[in-house]
């Protein structure tokens, strides 16, 4: 487990226009991997000061931005205060970077795990912000352009959709969305669906 000296030497980093290294991003989020733990309030205060200063420093690239959790299940040990300064991280991250799941469609194998068999699309799980960066397909997909973009169940219903168009339940709004997507798998275009969580609702 981390120390709240060890936390604070990361802070002053951070703040002082500095990175932390690679080595240093397990011990940051160890809270995250591990299941029930109890933190002291001091450190605890020390996490949402950490995640205030990588806020501050976002959008830049760094090894700091990695101990970001995209996954509300990541941040079940911390209270209420330091899921709303990660929350200011995500928003100001890319898509990509902030992505907790992606779907793609008839993109060469990721080696990621096949949805289904008839119309096979394969997916990846994703726990950390940058995680995606390290996928082979990430150059191709940050090259592509956004076919709908924001949250589909507020702008067209509730209906969950796939990739190949299918969804459950149709309506003049749903079905612009099955439409489309439909039309681009049968295609064979080249297709992603990048999945970002709200991590305030973890509390």
């Amino acid at each position: 487990m981390i120390t709240n000296q060890e936390m604070k030497r990361y802070i002053n980093k951070l703040q002082g226009g500095k990175d932390i290294t690679k080595r240093d991003i397990p011990k940051i989020i160890y809270p995250c991997r591990i299941g029930d733990v109890k933190i002291s309030p001091d450190l605890m205060q020390a996490y949402k000061d950490w995640f205030k200063a990588v806020a501050d420093r976002l959008p830049e690239s760094g090894n700091y931005a990695r101990t970001v959790p995209v996954c509300s299940f990541l941040l079940r040990n911390f209270n209420l205060d330091v899921i709303r300064a990660v929350s200011e991280c995500l928003d100001k991250m890319s898509p990509l970077d902030r992505a907790a799941c992606m779907e793609v469609a008839h993109i060469p194998d990721p080696g990621w795990t096949k949805t289904s068999t008839e119309r096979p699309t394969f997916a990846s799980i994703f726990k950390f912000a940058g995680d995606f960066r390290s996928s082979d397909v990430y150059e191709r997909i940050s090259g592509m352009v956004p076919l709908f973009d924001g949250d589909l169940e507020e702008r067209y219903g509730i209906p969950e959709y796939d990739l190949n168009g299918n969804c459950s339940g149709i309506n003049v709004q749903t079905l612009y969305v099955q439409s489309i997507l439909s039309v681009a798998y049968r295609n064979k275009t080249p297709l992603a669906r990048i999945t970002a969580e709200d991590v305030r609702r973890q509390k």
